[in-house]
C-alpha cells in the first residue's frame, strides 16, 4: 500500500471509523494509479499537491464548495476539477498547509453547516508528487447561423414576464384568456397565437388561438423583429425544473419560418447542438439571454436540452444567475482554456453549476407556403411528408452513408423514442450469461454499458462502478428515474476519454447499424474507450434462430409508401428453446481479413438486397430486415403517464413500428473483430439467439 507516514498517522488508533478512512484511501490510490496515471502520481511522503477523493463533480461537488473550504488551510494556488471524476486536485502554497489539511479533514464526517454546507461529507485525501501542468477544453465551432445575445431583457422586465407568463410561485397556475395550457411528461408549458401540437410537430395555421399574445410582450416582439426580420405570431413557454429537458429535435420545416428564438429566463442552462455527422456542441445559454437560430442551425442542427441537475462549465464567470460575464459565441475556434494557469486565480476554471427552474420564451412565425430550404434530406416539404421533417422509409439495403443515417434514423433512433415505455416493460430480467460475465468482474471494475437500454445490467453487482450510456433521450430518462447513472450519445462518437474502463458492455447494439463499415466504427468505439487488459463484451443477433429444430418462413415484403408506422396482424413471437453454442479458445486475429466461407453466404442476392418485414423472432431469411414492433401502450407502471404521451415523444397505441436489424451470420461477428489489431478473441459463442464475442484489448 502506497501512502504517507502523514497519512498512516491518521489510522493508528485504528477506530473503525479510521480503518474506513484507510481503506478508502488505499482504493482512491489504486484507481488512481489504473486509471488516471497520466493526471497525477501518488507521493510517499508530505507534499503541497493533494487529491481530494470525493471532491469531484460526480459528487454533486462544484469549485466554489472546494475553495471556499479548503482556503482556511493556506494559500490555495491551484485547484484542478475534472468532467467524470469523482476527486480534485489542490496545490498549497507551502507543503505544511497541504499537512494541516490532511491533519484536519482526512476520513472525517464534515459538520454540517458549520464546516460545510452540504450533509454527510467525508473527504478522502493523498498527497501527489505532481500535477498535470493544464487541463484543456477547446471550445468548438458553433453552428453557423447560431447567434446568442446577452441581457436582451433587463432584471425588471424578466421579473414581470415570469410573473406573467410562468405558473406562479406556488405552482399555481396564472389564469391567462387565450391561452392553451398542457403540461408534459418532462416539463408544462403554454402556448400563444398557435397552439404547438406534439403529435404532428406542427400547428394547426387555420385555428390561431383567440387574444394573441399578452401586452406583455409587445416590447419583446419589437427587439425580437430587430434580430429575425418578422414579429413572431406564435409563443411556446415553457417550464423546466432542475432534471428535466427535451429530447434533441429540429423544428419542423413546413411549420415555421426561418429563425427561431428561445429566451431564457430564471436560470442559465446548457443546450445540445447535433449535426447528423455526428459533431456534438453544447452551448451556455445565460439567464435573460437571447438564442437565434437561423439556417443551418435552424433547419440542419437539432437541439435539445439534457434532463440534469448539473451542468458542467469549463467557464465560471459562465455559471451566475445573475447573467454577467458570459464569453460570447464565437463562430470560430476560440483558444484553448487552459485551468490553473497562472494569470488565473484558484478559484475559477471548471465547475458545477446547479440548475434552478427555468421559464423559456419560444417565439416563431408561422410559415403559410412550403419551406424551399436548401437542406432537402431534413425538410417535409420536399420529401412529401406531412408530419415531422423525414425521409421517405427505404425498400433496400443502404449503399451510401446518408442512406444508412437515415435509415437509422427513421427505423432505429425514432422508433425507440416512440417505443420506450412499451419496451422498457418488456425487458424486465437480465440474461444470464451477462448477469454472470458481470458477478465475475473484480471489485471496483469500471464498467461502461453502451446502448443500455432501460438499464436492466446497471443493477448487477454493487461492487462495480457502473455508467450507461444510450441513444434514446426516452430510455435514458428512464434508467435516470432507476437512479442509474446514464447519458444519451451515439456509439459511433462516445464521448469517453481512451483507454478508461475495465470492462465495456455492448448488447444488442451493433446490429442496428445499417452498413459494415458503420458496424466497425461501433466496434472501434467500444475498444478505444477501454483500458489496456479489458474486456469488450458485444452481443449481436443471430440470422441463425433454432426453434424446437424447425425453420419458419414468416418474411413479407412491405410497400413503404408511408411513415414508420405499418401494421401487422402477426405479434412478435417469443424465441424458445434456444441453444447454446460456445467456443472459449483465446485467439490472436491475423492479418488476414477475409472473412471464412459459410454456408449462410449463399443467401440470395437479390432477396437480401431488398429491406423486408420479419413477423417474428423465429426465423431470420435474409441479414438487412425489418423487425415490427407493436406498440400496446406504457405499461402499468406508465399508466398514469398515458395523457403525456404527446409531449413525451412516445408510440400511439396500436401502431407497430418497424425496427432496422442487421443480423449477424456464424462467423460474421468474429470476423468483423479480426479487423482490430489491438485485440484477442477470448470467447466466441452463440446465446440465446445471438453471436456473442469477448475481447481483450491488447496491452
Amino acid at each position: 500500500m502506497a501512502t504517507s507516514n502523514a497519512m498512516k498517522t491518521c489510522a493508528t488508533k485504528l477506530t473503525k471509523a479510521e480503518k474506513k478512512a484507510l481503506r478508502k484511501q488505499t482504493r482512491l490510490i489504486h484507481s488512481l494509479r489504473r486509471n488516471n496515471s497520466e493526471l497525477a502520481i501518488v507521493s510517499e511522503s508530505p507534499t503541497r499537491h493533494l487529491m481530494v477523493g470525493n471532491g469531484g463533480f460526480m459528487c454533486g461537488i462544484d469549485r466554489k464548495l472546494i475553495f471556499n473550504f479548503f482556503q482556511k488551510f493556506g494559500n490555495i494556488e491551484r485547484l484542478l476539477m475534472f468532467p467524470g471524476r469523482s476527486f480534485s486536485f489542490i496545490t498549497f502554497e507551502h507543503v505544511s498547509e497541504s499537512l494541516k489539511a490532511m491533519e484536519k479533514v482526512h476520513g472525517r464526517v464534515l459538520d454540517c453547516p458549520s464546516e460545510f454546507p452540504r450533509p454527510d461529507v467525508r473527504f478522502y485525501l493523498s498527497f501527489l508528487t505532481n500535477l498535470p501542468d493544464d487541463v484543456s477544453f477547446e471550445k468548438q465551432a458553433t453552428p453557423s447561423g447560431l447567434v446568442l445575445v446577452d441581457d436582451f431583457v433587463t432584471e425588471a422586465e424578466e421579473e414581470q414576464l415570469i410573473q406573467v407568463l410562468g405558473w406562479g410561485s406556488e405552482g399555481n397556475e396564472v389564469e391567462i384568456q387565450g391561452t392553451a395550457n398542457q403540461e408534459l411528461r418532462h416539463r408544462r408549458v403554454k402556448h400563444f397565437g398557435y397552439e404547438f401540437l406534439y403529435r404532428s410537430n406542427n400547428v394547426d395555421k387555420s385555428n390561431p388561438l383567440p387574444d394573441g399574445f399578452p401586452g406583455v410582450c409587445d416590447v419583446l416582439l419589437d427587439r425580437v423583429q430587430e434580430k429575425v426580420m418578422f414579429k413572431p405570431d406564435q409563443m411556446t413557454v415553457n417550464e423546466y425544473k432542475p432534471g428535466q429537458g427535451i429530447p434533441p429535435h429540429i423544428d419542423t420545416h413546413s411549420a415555421f419560418e426561418d429563425g427561431i428564438v428561445s429566451l431564457s429566463l430564471g436560470s442559465q442552462v446548457t443546450m445540445e447542438f447535433r449535426h447528423p455527422d455526428g459533431r456534438h456542441v453544447p452551448v451556455v445559454l445565460p439567464r435573460r439571454s437571447l438564442l437565434v437560430m437561423t439556417g443551418e442551425s435552424r433547419y440542419l442542427w437539432s437541439h435539445g436540452i439534457t434532463p440534469r441537475k448539473y451542468d458542467i462549465i469549463h467557464d465560471a464567470k459562465s455559471t451566475s444567475n445573475e447573467g454577467t460575464g458570459y464569453v460570447k459565441i464565437s463562430k470560430e475556434p476560440e483558444t484553448v482554456i487552459a485551468e490553473g494557469t497562472h494569470n488565473k486565480r484558484a478559484e475559477e476554471g471548471t465547475t458545477l453549476f446547479e440548475r434552478q427552474t427555468r421559464i423559456s420564451l419560444t417565439l416563431r412565425k408561422v410559415r403559410h407556403t412550403p419551406c424551399d430550404c436548401a437542406f432537402s434530406a431534413q425538410c417535409d416539404s420536399q420529401t412529401g411528408s406531412k408530419t415531422a421533417p423525414e425521409l421517405s422509409p427505404p425498400s433496400s439495403v443502404p449503399t451510401t452513408i446518408g442512406e444508412a443515417q437515415n435509415l437509422e434514423k427513421l427505423h432505429v433512433h425514432e422508433v425507440y423514442e416512440k417505443i420506450a415505455p412499451h419496451f422498457s416493460g418488456t425487458r424486465h430480467s437480465p440474461w444470464p450469461k451477462v448477469a454472470d460475465f458481470l458477478r465475475n468482474q473484480p471489485v471496483g471494475s469500471l464498467v461502461a454499458d453502451v446502448g443500455c437500454g432501460n438499464g436492466k445490467y446497471l443493477g448487477i453487482n454493487d461492487n462495480l462502478f457502473k455508467t450507461g450510456s444510450d441513444r434514446s433521450f426516452n430510455l435514458a430518462s428512464i434508467c435516470r428515474e432507476r437512479g442509474y447513472s446514464v447519458i444519451v450519445c451515439d456509439i459511433l462518437s462516445l464521448p469517453y476519454r481512451t483507454d478508461v474502463f475495465d470492462v465495456c458492455l455492448c448488447i444488442a447494439v451493433l446490429h442496428h447499424l445499417a452498413t459494415a463499415e458503420r458496424r466497425l466504427v461501433g466496434l472501434k468505439e467500444l475498444v478505444r474507450i477501454t483500458r489496456p487488459g479489458g474486456l469488450v463484451l458485444v452481443y449481436v443477433w443471430a440470422l441463425e434462430q433454432e426453434v424446437k429444430k424447425v425453420k419458419k418462413k414468416h418474411l413479407k415484403e412491405v410497400d413503404f409508401t408511408e411513415s414508420n408506422n405499418h401494421r401487422t396482424e402477426q405479434e412478435n413471437l417469443s424465441n424458445k428453446n434456444e441453444f447454446l453454442k460456445e467456443s472459449k479458445t483465446i485467439e490472436n486475429f491475423p492479418s488476414n481479413n477475409e472473412p471464412s466461407p459459410n454456408k449462410s453466404e449463399t443467401l440470395d442476392h437479390n432477396c437480401s438486397s431488398r429491406l423486408m418485414v420479419n413477423a417474428s423472432r423465429d426465423s431470420f431469411e435474409q441479414q438487412d430486415l425489418f423487425v415490427p414492433w407493436k406498440y400496446s401502450g406504457p405499461g402499468k407502471q406508465h399508466e398514469k403517464r398515458r395523457k403525456d404521451a404527446e409531449g413525451s415523444g412516445e408510440g400511439t397505441e396500436g401502431h407497430v413500428y418497424h425496427r432496422y436489424y442487421h443480423v449477424f451470420q456464424d462467423g460474421e461477428l468474429r470476423n468483423l473483430c479480426s479487423r482490430l489489431s489491438n485485440v484477442t478473441l477470448e470467447e466466441h459463442y452463440y446465446d440465446r439467439g445471438n453471436w456473442c464475442v469477448m475481447l481483450r484489448k491488447s496491452k
